[in-house]
């Protein structure tokens, strides 16, 4: 500090010297620490900084109405809205999860007018279906797609990621055995898949959704399923063995033995 250096200079120095004091001992050096971050956001204010000063707070364990408080002051900066959803992320890493979820619910009421706020409604998805509030996840997933349908398109990007989201949701049902649940979450990305579009994993996603409806008896639907995957993913050796689940399931011999001749003859192709 002795030298004449920038603003910028002097507040990337500060937040070292604070970063120190964090890794060295935060509780002992808790108030080193925070004025370092603070006199460093005052010579330049920095996403960085704003960030670092709230892993310092959570790492002193400080409670919870002193976290909430930096996170709304936050908002008073014009920051752009992923250094805020970071923030949320790293205080739900401190298993603060009720100040993360509010912290959440004041960016989606910032942004709301905002191209950016269907990242922090996945975010609040997310965060939901992690902390097992699945009938709320469910509900903000219904009002995502009714809004994507009624003037509030998704970007293809928000898109794939709400699939991946669903179909993370959908295969953990699955193993707990929940098919019913399954399908709903399956049945949630068919609902957004472009009727123009469709591709290998949409024919995943058809036979996905056909080994939830065998597990709950719905044969009908099930083949229906599997030929909507047969169509865009006619090779598939997954797809012949639906089938043949399928034929098993209605004891169809003949079905059987011609699925088991073409799986057969597949197998040794490829």
């Amino acid at each position: 500090m002795r030298f004449t250096t920038g603003h910028e200079m002097q507040a990337k120095v500060l937040r070292l010297l604070a970063g120190v004091y964090l890794n060295w001992d935060c509780k002992l050096y808790q108030d080193k620490a925070l004025n370092a971050i603070r006199l460093a956001n005052e010579e330049n204010l920095h996403p960085a900084g704003l960030y670092l000063k709230m892993k310092i707070l959570l790492n002193c364990s400080l409670p919870d109405s002193v976290i909430s408080m930096a996170a709304a002051d936050m908002l008073r900066y014009k920051m752009v809205i992923d250094v805020y959803l970071s923030t949320v992320k790293l205080i739900m890493k401190y298993e603060r999860d009720c100040v993360g979820y509010e912290f959440l619910k004041m960016i989606c009421n910032h942004f709301e007018s905002t191209p950016d706020i269907e990242k922090a409604l996945l975010l609040q998805i997310e965060l939901l279906t992690r902390q097992g509030k699945r009938l709320l996840a469910r509900q903000k997933v219904e009002d995502l797609i009714t809004g994507h349908y009624t003037g509030k398109p998704l970007s293809d990007k928000a898109l794939n990621s709400l699939h991946n989201i669903l179909w993370d949701c959908a295969s953990k049902s699955f193993e707990q055995k929940s098919y019913s649940e399954a399908l709903d979450w399956y049945n949630y990305s068919l609902s957004i898949y472009a009727s123009d579009y469709a591709d290998s994993n949409f024919a995943k996603l058809q036979r996905n959704r056909a080994s939830c409806l065998l597990h709950l008896n719905e044969i009908s639907k099930a083949r229906d399923a599997v030929t909507a995957a047969e169509k865009y993913d006619p090779d598939s050796i997954l797809t012949h063995f639906i089938h043949f689940k399928i034929a098993v399931k209605e004891n169809n011999a003949l079905e059987v033995s011609w699925i088991h001749l073409v799986a057969a003859t597949t197998q040794n192709i490829v």
